[in-house]
């Protein structure tokens, strides 16, 4: 790379003149060394925009742009100080310098560039009014311009600016590096900056910026050699120098201090004027104006952060809404759905307590399904859907709310008592276009709207967590229940024996009949499978009936029928099968289809090792009672 290395060499020569320097007496070595520093800069800038993409490019344009403006300032130093070319070249330099860092912000804030030029001008606007009211040069301008010519003006004030608003951009940009290498650049920028900025201390002061005096031409040649190693850096990596502000805020919160520290030099230079002399006509209107600036840019944070505290907020709903999706996913019970989505109603948005309220099959009444924070009998709770405050959120689709639950005549005169005069706010619980119930709460402060937005979309994330209980458990439900009967099926069947024979192991007494239609295939063959399956569906109608609810029937398959008496004796087994028999046959005559049943049933003894026995012994019995039917047909 000989552009690097030519660089590279011109920044060490200048280097050694700048270090040298104090040591050094000769007017001409000073001059060589004023030269050689901008011009390293001039190229290290140019090989850095070579390298970089046009827009990443941009600002290391007016970089080098700055270091020319010096580069010809020097080299028209003595003319300068004859008077013969007005060219106030520091200015200049120290003006593109900060116009440079601030382009890069603005590359870096894209969106923001209301915010970036109110920035700008309060730096400015402060700087200026800080340098007009206690930098002696600056204020004998302000107050005298005729002390001076036209060029001694423009350096005197924009020198020290310039300078300010540098170290000001570098400060927001140093943090917001992207790796090593650019960290070693935006180091190097941020001291420059610095350097050059002490540059301008003799013109404020009341000399112009090439007064001799060895540290401060020290400070802006070293300034200079540092930005030449920013840019020799760019271009050695190729890479852009900082990150994008929405992948770092790190400069946007800095730049959320400069109106803070405007407002404190605003403060200091009130004191000042309050306690020594006042301020002048010109300090005094540039303080105005700097104030109007500071009044915007407060209106713009506060905007911000007026902005920034509904999205943190949103972020959180969203957090809470996936975590309570997670919470609800592994609820597959109805019941189990509902109470979480009560817990968690409560929990995301402080109430006191809240209740679910379903709709029943014909849609006319609320029942309360699940509660949290009301005693245990509000459950099961009724209120009619016409004549309601959560029936009115169910025909009209939205959520409601109140301040004062006892100044709303639709609350039902049964929840009154439990409401008082707490706000209650209510959320539909709708499934696509199909009303499931309302999510209700109770909280000791009045809803806002934040607080509404939560309550309707935890009813919307609830809905769909019901209905998808409601579904598993319908799957379920089939998965355990013959179709055609409604009966249990053989599976559920396996299930409820095996719990019932270890209860009989454990001393309760068991009994399992078995039912079998006599000539089912006869019946079949004469009047149709139809009235087979209609001949089934009466038998399991009986079997429902006459069983009680501590048992269990169930359909062993094809036209087997097993049912499971717990706590029951061989005598009430045997008058349960005949009370069975008799029904169905009653059934089928009325039908003009006659068919009967044959039952036999076995009792659980210590000898059964597994369930299996107790059907075997009750599937033996059956055919022993079938057997001796046949005999006496026969």
């Amino acid at each position: 790379m000989p552009r690097v290395t030519l660089a590279g060499r011109v920044l060490a020569v200048y280097g050694t003149l700048a270090v040298t320097l104090p040591f050094v007496g000769d007017e001409r070595v000073v001059v060589a060394a004023a030269i050689v520093a901008p011009a390293g800069a001039l190229l290290a800038c140019i090989a850095a925009v070579r390298s970089l993409s046009p827009a990443a490019g941009g600002p290391w344009v007016l970089l080098a742009l700055a270091s020319m403006a010096a580069l010809v300032a020097e080299g028209l130093h003595p003319l300068f100080e004859g008077g013969a070319v007005p060219f106030p070249g520091r200015a200049a330099a120290l003006a593109l310098f900060a116009v440079g860092l601030a382009w890069t912000i603005h590359q870096r804030d894209r969106g923001r560039q209301t915010e970036i030029a109110l920035d700008v001008v309060l730096i400015v606007g402060a700087a200026s009014v800080a340098l007009m009211r206690w930098a002696p040069g600056v204020y004998a301008v302000m107050e005298d311009p005729a002390a001076y010519d036209f060029v001694a003006t423009i350096d005197t004030i924009i020198t020290p600016v310039a300078a300010v608003c540098g170290i000001a951009f570098a400060t927001v940009l140093v943090s917001s590096l992207r790796n090593s290498r650019a960290g070693d650049s935006a180091a190097a920028i941020a001291g420059a900056a610095i350097l050059l900025g002490v540059s301008a201390v003799p013109p404020a002061m009341g000399g112009l910026a090439g007064t001799p005096g060895t540290p401060f031409v020290l400070a802006q040649l070293c300034g200079w050699g540092l930005l030449a190693f920013a840019g020799l850096r760019v271009h050695g990596g190729g890479t852009e120098l900082f990150l994008p502000a929405d992948t770092d805020p790190g400069g946007a919160q800095l730049r959320q201090g400069v109106a803070p520290v405007v407002a404190l030099v605003v403060a200091v230079l009130v004191v000042d004027a309050g306690t020594r002399d006042p301020l002048g006509e010109p300090t005094a209107v540039a303080l105005g104006l700097l104030c109007v600036g500071l009044a915007l840019r407060v209106s713009r944070l506060l905007e911000a952060t007026r902005d920034r505290h509904a999205e943190q907020l949103k972020l959180a709903q969203s957090r809470a809404l996936v975590e309570v999706s997670h919470a609800l996913a592994g609820a597959t019970n109805l019941d189990d759905a509902l109470q979480r989505v009560a817990n968690w109603t409560v929990r995301l948005l402080g109430a006191q307590s809240a209740a679910i309220e379903m709709l029943t099959d014909d849609s006319t009444v609320l029942e309360v399904r699940a509660a949290v924070g009301f005693p245990d009998e509000i459950l099961r709770m009724r209120f009619p859907v016409d004549q309601s405050f959560t029936g009115w959120v169910v025909r009209h689709g939205i959520t409601r709310t109140t301040i004062d639950a006892s100044t709303e005549a639709e609350f039902h005169p049964d929840s009154r008592r439990y409401l008082g005069r707490m706000p209650v706010a209510a959320a539909p619980l709708r499934y696509h276009d199909r009303m499931l119930g309302v999510l209700a709460c109770v909280a000791s402060q009045p809803f806002d709207r934040a607080g509404l937005e939560m309550l309707g979309a935890l009813a919307d994330q609830a809905a769909i967590a019901i209905e998808n209980a409601r579904l598993f458990e319908q799957v379920n439900v089939l998965s355990r229940t013959d179709p055609l009967t409604g009966l249990a099926n053989r599976r559920q069947l396996e299930s409820d024996l095996e719990r019932e024979f270890s209860a009989a192991v454990r001393g309760r007494a068991l009994v399992a009949v078995m039912f079998d239609l006599n000539d089912f295939k006869v019946y079949n063959d004469h009047f149709g499978h139809l009235a087979g399956d209609e001949a089934l569906r009466t038998f399991g109608q009986v079997l429902r009936t006459e069983t009680r609810v501590m048992n269990f029937a169930a359909r062993y398959g094809g036209d087997e029928f097993v049912v499971l008496l717990a706590d029951t004796p061989e005598d009430g087994a045997r008058i349960f099968a005949l009370r069975v028999r008799r029904q169905f046959a009653r059934h089928a005559m009325r039908a003009g289809r006659p068919l009967t049943a044959s039952a036999g049933f076995g009792s659980y003894d210590r000898s059964m090792k597994r369930p299996e026995d107790l059907l075997a012994a009750a599937d033996a019995a059956l055919y022993r009672a079938k057997a001796k039917r046949t005999r006496a047909a026969g």
